[in-house]
C-alpha cells in the first residue's frame, strides 16, 4: 500500500472557514474513490509564496491520509486533488507520498 497526504484548507483564500458541510462532501469523495481515509489530528500551518507577485500568503491545512493499494491506483489521488481544487476554489492542493510532493494545479 501507498500512503498520500492530502492537505486541504480550513479557509478559503477571502478567510472564511469552511463550514463542517463542506468537509464532509470532500470525504464523501475520498470514501467513493478510495473506501477510507485518516484525518491527522488538529491543524497544521504553512506559508507560501505566489510566484508572480512575490507576495507570501498564510494558511492553515487539515490533513488527510489515503492509502492506494497499487502505483496503478496512484492516479485517482490525482482526481481527488482536482476534485479538491474545484470544491475549495483554490490554485493548488498539495499531495505527498513516498517522501515526494507536488502541488496539482489548475
Amino acid at each position: 500500500m501507498i500512503e498520500f497526504r492530502v492537505l486541504i484548507p480550513v479557509a478559503a483564500n477571502d478567510g472564511t472557514t469552511f463550514p463542517p458541510e463542506h468537509h464532509a462532501r470532500f470525504e464523501l469523495e475520498v470514501l467513493s474513490l478510495f473506501g477510507g481515509f485518516s484525518l491527522l489530528r488538529g491543524i497544521v500551518s504553512g506559508q507560501w509564496q505566489e510566484t508572480a507577485s512575490g507576495k507570501t500568503y498564510t494558511d492553515d491545512s487539515r490533513v488527510y491520509v489515503i492509502g492506494v493499494g497499487s502505483i496503478f491506483d496512484a492516479h485517482r489521488v490525482r482526481e481527488l486533488a482536482e476534485f479538491a481544487l474545484g470544491l475549495y476554489g483554490q490554485e493548488s492542493i498539495y499531495v505527498g507520498y513516498l517522501s515526494f510532493s507536488e502541488f496539482v494545479t489548475r
